[in-house]
């Protein structure tokens, strides 16, 4: 089904060891899956599977019932389904699939279990804000409810508080009797956000911290966007400024943009289309402000450097009022490093026979590939790596290399799977210490190092071939 098959994409790119662990029949991926496999059509086998979810007691079970209630189920109840399907076969199934979901959604959150029932508790008071939007008196009661749920907690991660307290927001600020009820639930939620901003090391945090720092970081952005245009509406520019360039500076950067989860859903409930950062609203309010040019840049550049494809956006800017001074290459190319950490030094044997060490490549950006034979998503993009390397090695020998490292793999697997699909790629095989160093959980991995001996993590879910070309100019 569309809404289905349009977000499992972002979830399943992802993969990590954990996952390629071959898990019991009974555990929380069997239940998520024979949840989802019933709850368009047979509601009792659906609560049965959920139900089992709510009682298992293995650490991944709280994890996968956030994500099955928050991420997957809830998407039904979107609007924006009405709007964008066509086919009236398609449109009859999923109308069937919403009657069903309001179904087992009423009765989880009865359920005696507590926890199954206040994860979904603000899923039902968000829909029923949406089914009763013509009611002041039903909107009144549902906010006043999701309020007394939302005060008292001060983490509006769990079970995405924050994202449905907004939702409701949504519902009901437009009706006159309802502003300072609005109000309110605007100011709790925007408060909490940003008293939970974290401040943390991305590169030894845990995925479910940096997941966490995502999350709050896209939804205050949000919030902050929100603030900022109705500001902007009443023509109240020096106060809609900083909301903007608050929006701008939590949209998300590059180690959000490599946990893309941890946002992508949000971004669809809350915005019901692809809007990944809230930077090009700031950009515009500044051109429009007339800004001075420093300032400007600056936005370009922290823009270009999260995602290049605004890089020549960047360029020409410069170069139309800086043109004075360094060339862009050498100013794109320092701003790079400017932020980076060094890139830890390393030797590794190839399955020729060869050596890789960094220390032979200086003066040259380096592409560095973690993978392993067993990892499907790694398998999928090696004929794109196969052509990459082909236009290096032709074009650009001399300005970037590129090396895969093999990882929880023999040498003779590889060697095999090299010989079955005729490549010849570089592959070390990785040693006890590499993928530690450069903290690699999820696989496939990149690791852009550039000449000065700096690095960079190449965003999951990126066109990383476009990726690459712009930030180490081969293009």
């Amino acid at each position: 089904m569309r809404y289905l098959s349009l977000l499992l994409l972002i979830f399943l790119n992802h993969i990590t060891i954990a996952q390629e662990i071959n898990r019991p029949k009974e555990g929380p991926a069997f239940f998520f899956n024979s949840f989802q496999h019933y709850s368009d059509s047979n509601k009792d086998s659906a609560l049965y599977f959920i139900r089992k979810l709510g009682d298992d007691k293995s650490p991944y079970s709280y994890t996968t019932l956030q994500d099955l209630l928050h991420n997957f189920f809830g998407q039904r109840f979107l609007s924006k389904w009405e709007e964008e399907i066509k086919d009236s076969a398609e449109l009859a199934f999923m109308n069937k699939s919403r009657t069903i979901g309001y179904q087992i959604l009423d009765e989880i959150r009865k359920d005696i279990n507590p926890v199954l029932a206040g994860s979904a508790k603000p899923i039902w008071l968000w829909t029923q804000a949406m089914n009763q939007k013509a009611n002041i008196t039903a909107l009144t009661n549902i906010t006043t409810e999701f309020l007394a749920l939302e005060q008292p907690v001060k983490d509006i991660y769990t079970d995405r508080l924050g994202r449905y307290g907004l939702l409701i927001w949504q519902e009901i600020q437009s009706k006159k009797e309802l502003q300072p009820l609005a109000n309110k639930l605007f100011g709790s939620i925007f408060t909490k956000l940003k008293t939970n901003q974290l401040i943390i090391n991305t590169d030894t945090a845990s995925r479910k911290l940096k997941e966490r720092r995502t999350w709050y970081r896209y939804l205050f952005a949000y919030a902050n966007f929100i603030k900022a245009t109705q500001l902007q509406a009443k023509r109240n520019y020096k106060e809609a400024g900083p909301y903007f360039k608050s929006a701008f500076e939590h949209s998300p950067d590059k180690d959000d943009n490599n946990n893309p989860s941890a946002f992508f859903y949000d971004m669809h409930y809350l915005l019901q289309k692809e809007k990944r950062s809230f930077r090009e609203d700031y950009l515009n309010f500044l051109v429009s402000s007339g800004e001075d040019i420093n300032k400007t840049l600056a936005v370009l550049l922290d823009m270009a450097l999260n995602n290049p494809s605004s890089k020549e956006q960047l360029r020409a800017y410069y170069e139309k009022n800086f043109s004075g001074g360094d060339s862009f290459s050498n100013y794109w190319l320092k701003n790079i490093n400017k932020s980076l950490k060094l890139a830890p030094a390393f030797s590794l044997e190839q399955i020729d026979g060869t050596k890789f060490s960094t220390s032979a490549h200086i003066n040259k950006w380096i592409l560095l590939d973690f993978w392993g034979t067993w990892c499907t998503p790694c398998r999928k993009e090696h004929p794109d790596l196969q052509k990459f390397y082909d236009e290096i090695k032709g074009e650009q020998p001399q300005k970037i290399i590129l090396v895969t490292i093999a990882c929880r793999d023999s040498e003779s697997k590889v060697g095999t799977y090299m010989k079955e699909f005729n490549y010849n790629f570089p592959v070390a095989m990785a040693d006890s210490n590499i993928e530690k160093n450069y903290n690699i959980s999820s696989y496939p991995s990149k690791i852009l190092i550039t000449p000065q001996g700096k690095f960079l993590v190449v965003p999951f879910g990126t066109d990383w071939v476009d990726f690459i070309k712009k930030y180490a100019d081969l293009e």
